[in-house]
């Protein structure tokens, strides 16, 4: 019986680019479509702020820092939650609607483009994750197995463990749950722990038990647990 194997083919087009830029817009339109407590202006000057602010980033980082779309994606996401961070801090300040003279200032839950935003993490991942499958990147070890993905073009030659589509599949399966529960808190850290456990299956870890992705996601894992047990201690002081 014949193994089952996925050639990539070699196209002269920025795969790697274009799924970045599907994920962020699929990601924008879900969290535009699940800010119900905003007006519809509020949601729509959001929604172009923050993809000006997450193109202004990446642009910024390849021509500074003259690093590539890797490194660049990752500072547009970290750009991504940092509007959204300073959207919850000043969308309910009422010093604003004052100067604004706005009388009536509208009202969310605390954190709430956060936490939208965070819910919708997994998905561009998921989608971001597809470019990775056809640019080689981020690839798998060296796998010659059923499923494996071969490829052939100047950037990369072999075939390898297809790492890359199942984390497609399972940030697909985290995000259709995330988005069912609805707990942002839970999302996150069940994206990160997926994150260390499938670096494992990646290029590179016949060198190093560990990897710098791995080390990133153990201390994110272990500061969010610290916040959220400090913020819940506080809140029963409080109360």
């Amino acid at each position: 019986m014949p193994e089952l194997h996925f050639a990539i083919p070699y196209f002269n087009f920025n795969f790697y680019a274009f799924f970045l830029c599907l994920a962020v817009l699929t990601g924008e339109i879900y969290v535009f479509c699940t800010l119900k407590s905003v007006p519809k202006l509020g949601r729509i000057f959001f929604i172009l702020l923050s993809m000006m602010f997450v193109m202004a980033t990446v642009m910024l980082t390849v021509l500074i820092l003259h690093e590539g779309l890797f490194s660049a994606s990752l500072c547009g996401g970290g750009a991504f939650m940092l509007c959204a961070l300073l959207f919850d801090i000043f969308y309910n300040n009422p010093k604003i609607y004052k100067f604004l003279d706005i009388k009536k200032p509208p009202k969310t839950p605390p954190l709430y483009f956060s936490r939208k935003c965070l819910i919708a993490a997994p998905l561009i991942y998921a989608i971001a994750k597809l470019g990775c499958t056809y640019a080689g990147c981020c690839h798998g070890f060296v796998y010659s197995g059923p499923f494996s993905l071969k490829y052939n073009n100047p950037q990369i030659h072999g075939e390898y463990f297809p790492v890359q589509p199942i984390e497609t599949l399972v940030f697909l399966i985290i995000f259709i749950f995330a988005h069912k529960t609805k707990n942002p808190l839970a999302t996150i850290l069940t994206c990160l722990f997926v994150k260390f456990t499938l670096d494992f299956l990646r290029f590179g870890h016949e060198k190093a038990l560990i990897s710098s992705n791995q080390i990133t996601c153990l201390i994110f894992i272990a500061s969010i647990i610290i916040i959220a047990i400090r913020h819940k201690h506080h809140k029963r002081l409080k109360y």
